[in-house]
């Protein structure tokens, strides 16, 4: 903590000042009674202890420190924002992560056109390449595909970049 700035950590923490004596005395307990005088239940119990700590100090903070530094890429909480899709359902031409799924805080079901109708509401689509050319034809002639977002689901560009479609039926489709 004091070597790696972690978010909440600071100097002037709560967490902090808690943290650091904490394992300070864990450590020197570790060395204690593993070099001076070997107790391996003891030893158990520094380690369960430590881990406790670890789990209830650091882990609040791994969330935000594994989104650190990556300003520009747009993420899907972000896209769960859009005014426009928070009401539609959503679907998936492709696997979606769970991780995706969790930030989506809804469930994103793969979409298999070539097995469903045509769907008479608007629809999101969640895919890896553009949504138009992966549909059927008897799709692409009855619905009307616009890019409305995109994002990014690691820490760079080259993760991977997910596309946000919506799918409309035409007013007027072809007989």
């Amino acid at each position: 903590m004091a070597f790696f700035p972690l978010p909440g950590f600071d100097g002037h923490s709560v967490r902090f000042w808690v943290a650091v004596p904490a394992f300070g005395m864990l450590g020197a307990l570790a060395l204690f009674y593993g070099f001076r005088r070997p107790h391996p239940g003891r030893l158990s119990g520094i380690s369960v202890t430590l881990l406790a700590l670890v789990v209830t100090l650091l882990m609040p903070a791994y969330p935000v420190w594994e989104w650190r530094d990556k300003a520009g890429l747009r993420r899907l909480p972000q896209v769960r924002q859009h005014p426009g899709l928070q009401q539609l359902p959503w679907y998936s031409l492709d696997e979606v992560h769970i991780k995706q799924v969790w930030q989506a805080g809804r469930s994103i079901p793969q979409l298999q056109p070539e097995w469903r109708a045509v769907p008479h509401h608007p629809i999101v689509v969640f895919s890896l390449s553009p949504v138009a050319p992966q549909l059927p034809l008897f799709w692409q002639r009855q619905v009307h595909v616009q890019l409305v977002d995109s994002f990014y689901t690691g820490r760079s560009r080259e993760a991977g970049r997910w596309l946000v479609s919506l799918v409309r039926p035409n007013a007027n489709p072809p007989h």
